[in-house]
């Protein structure tokens, strides 16, 4: 049985056929790109230096989008809502630490008068998260920009692969802590 599948090169789209399956030992695949970025950063966190400090701080952050989303009291102290994290895209766990670091004064506020002083970020963990997160706004907008379109071309990934080696050098000197950040 032939297999059909197609190679995009930018306004030009190849149909291929052939009697292998893309992945086999025969037939280059190249996957989803957004995907393979979900899961280079994925790897990427884990291999950091500070990953067992930069999960807790995580989990504290997902802790305090909870309490948002459970507390009428809480929410009402800070006034706006937060954004949450889905388990399956790193990506909105930027947005949601990013929606916390915006409204922290508030939210320090907050939690103070709850009493929930388990919760409340430590200067240091406030600073490791915005370190992260404007290291991983730079995938997060590689991402969103490769999803854009239905059939993503080559141009657009060397492109994007381009914009986020210079990101990342231009961010190696200001986060020197972050090890992830090698070639």
């Amino acid at each position: 049985m032939k297999k059909a599948f197609t190679i995009d090169f930018d306004s030009e789209v190849f149909v291929v056929e052939s009697q292998e399956t893309p992945g086999s030992n025969n037939l280059s695949w190249i996957g989803c790109c957004a995907h393979l970025l979900q899961l280079v950063v994925g790897q990427g966190l884990k291999q950091t230096a500070d990953y067992n400090i930069l999960r807790r701080c995580f989990a504290k952050c997902q802790n305090i989008a909870k309490l948002n989303r459970k507390s009428l009291k809480f929410s009402d102290l800070i006034e706006n809502s937060l954004c949450q994290k889905a388990e399956v895209r790193w990506n909105s766990t930027v947005k949601m630490i990013d929606s916390i670091l915006c409204q922290k004064t508030k939210i320090y506020s907050a939690l103070k008068s709850l009493e929930r002083f388990d919760m409340i970020l430590q200067t240091a963990e406030e600073q490791l998260l915005s370190n992260s997160c404007s290291m991983l706004f730079l995938f997060l907008e590689a991402t969103d920009e490769l999803q854009k379109s239905k059939s993503v071309t080559v141009n657009r990934v060397i492109l994007t692969i381009i914009m986020l080696e210079r990101g990342l050098k231009y961010m190696e000197f200001e986060f020197a802590s972050l090890n992830c950040i090698h070639n």
